[in-house]
C-alpha cells in the first residue's frame, strides 16, 4: 500500500442513526490511517460548523432517512443531527476544501441512498470541491468492507495527487 503524506490531515466527519455508518466512518479513517495519512473521526452531533476547518480533506458520510416536516415524511433525507448540522453551517465558506462523500441506504426504499445527493449540495454550498463521485452502501457495511477498500484506496490515491492550483 502507497503511503500518503503524514502531514495531510484528513477528517472523517458523519451522521450515525443505527451504528453503521459510524463503523464504516471508524473502517475509512482506519484504512486511510494505513495509507499514511493523519485521520480524525467525529459524528457531526458533536461538532460545530468551525470544526470543519483544518483539514486538507474532508469525508462527509451519513446513513439515509425519513424526516418528518410539518407532519409531512420526507423520505431520503439526511438523519435529524446531520440535517442541523448541515443548516447550522449555513454561513460556512471553504473555498476550494477537498471532499468526499459516503452514503448508506437500503435499495428496498425511494430515493436509494438519498443522503449522498444531500451531501452533495452541502459541499457545493460551502463552496468545496468533491474528489470523487460520492460512494453509496446498500445495507449493512460490514458484508461489504472489501467495496469500502476499495473505493478508500482510490481515495487515498487522488488525495496523494498534485492539487490543481486556479
Amino acid at each position: 500500500m502507497a503511503k500518503g503524506n503524514s502531514k495531510t490531515k484528513i477528517l472523517v466527519a458523519y451522521a450515525s442513526n443505527s451504528g453503521n455508518t459510524r463503523l464504516t466512518a471508524q473502517h475509512i479513517a482506519e484504512r486511510l490511517n494505513d495509507h499514511g495519512f493523519t485521520v480524525t473521526v467525529s459524528d457531526v452531533a458533536r461538532m460545530r460548523p468551525a470544526d470543519l476547518r483544518g483539514y486538507d480533506v474532508i469525508v462527509l458520510g451519513s446513513c439515509t432517512w425519513s424526516r418528518f416536516v410539518d407532519g409531512n415524511e420526507l423520505e431520503a433525507q439526511l438523519p435529524e443531527h446531520m440535517h442541523r448540522f448541515v443548516e447550522s453551517s449555513e454561513h460556512t465558506r471553504l473555498p476550494n476544501a477537498r471532499f468526499a462523500i459516503f452514503a448508506l441506504g437500503r435499495h428496498e426504499y425511494n430515493g436509494f441512498a438519498g443522503a449522498a445527493n444531500h451531501l452533495m449540495l452541502f459541499v457545493r454550498k460551502l463552496g468545496g470541491q468533491l474528489m470523487l463521485q460520492p460512494f453509496t452502501i446498500d445495507g449493512f457495511p460490514h458484508e461489504q468492507w472489501n467495496t469500502v477498500d476499495h473505493w478508500t484506496d482510490e481515495l487515498a490515491k487522488t488525495i496523494r495527487q498534485p492539487v490543481p492550483t486556479a
